[in-house]
């Protein structure tokens, strides 16, 4: 009863981290989040990368909370599904850290060669492109 309990406990609290960060609205701080130091460089990033991360912690939240309810009355084989869905909670926790930190890195880094570069990269008019190579492949009647 006290393990089912304690998922529940982490179930809620993961379910209102993901929440949070989902919604934009998890403060930047030492403690809950993403720890990488790419994160920490701006409110953007950040917001960004606890956005990309936050379904799979919805996931996670929801797994312990399934693991919670199921390890209420558990006995004997009954523990094999609160150790699964334990298992599946914590690997989405951790996919969802790791597709946030890496989201991250890929923000930063584009802003990193935007600023060597002198700014954004520049449009591509693609209709004017696409006019230029049908003149090209018009025979000359000269």
């Amino acid at each position: 009863m006290f393990v089912g309990i304690a998922l529940l406990a982490i179930a809620i609290f993961q379910l209102a981290i993901a929440t949070m960060a989902w919604k934009q609205r998890l403060p930047g701080n030492r403690f809950i989040g993403l720890r990488v130091p790419e994160v920490r460089k701006s409110a953007d990033i950040w917001n960004t990368a606890h956005r990309v991360a936050a379904p799979l912690w919805l996931l996670s939240g929801v797994a312990f909370g399934f693991a919670g309810l199921s390890a209420w009355n558990a006995t004997g084989w009954g523990w094999a599904l609160p150790v699964v869905l334990f298992i599946i909670a914590l690997a989405a926790y951790g996919a969802g850290a790791a597709q946030g930190a890496h989201t991250a890195a890929a923000v930063d880094a584009r802003r990193i060669q935007e600023e060597a570069n002198g700014g954004p990269a520049a449009a591509v008019d693609l209709q004017a492109l696409r006019r230029a190579a049908q003149q090209s492949e018009k025979p000359d009647n000269s």
